[in-house]
């Protein structure tokens, strides 16, 4: 009985250090955005997408026309929250681009995310979701 008492806080403490580091490896490469604000996303090159390299802490991306870059606190991503905020783009112009205002629009507000599997939900501060992306 005393062995349980000492197995059980460290099967836990491993569980809970293990789906972490899993849910940090899972948010690993690219996630093409599938919902927009409720606008439906087919996917094609033009495509927004978010991406993610853990290891050198970096959020990449593309709005449909401009290019995306910025830092990730990984920290913040395993509490559930994250800022996109502070994403630097590229300013081309792209009168045409169907996506590229609502999706950086989008991603100003974004203040939490949940991964589920190969899915992604941005959400705002209240809950609502705001881009739903599915992993490449």
């Amino acid at each position: 009985m005393k062995f349980l008492k000492f197995l059980a806080p460290a099967l836990l403490g491993l569980s809970l250090s293990c789906s972490s580091n899993r849910t940090v490896e899972n948010l690993e490469g690219k996630w093409n955005v599938t919902d927009l604000e409720g606008m439906k996303i087919t996917p094609s090159e033009r495509t927004p997408y978010l991406g993610f390299n853990t290891a050198q802490s970096q959020m990449y991306g593309y709005t449909g026309c401009n290019r995306l870059t910025g830092a990730l606190n990984a920290k913040s991503f395993v509490m559930g929250k994250i800022n996109m905020a502070r994403l630097a783009s590229t300013r081309m112009l792209c009168p045409d681009s169907p996506y590229e205002a609502p999706f950086l629009q989008a991603l100003g507000r974004v203040s939490r995310l949940r991964i589920n599997n190969n899915h992604m939900w941005l959400s705002d501060s209240a809950g609502r979701t705001l881009i739903t992306l599915t992993k490449e």
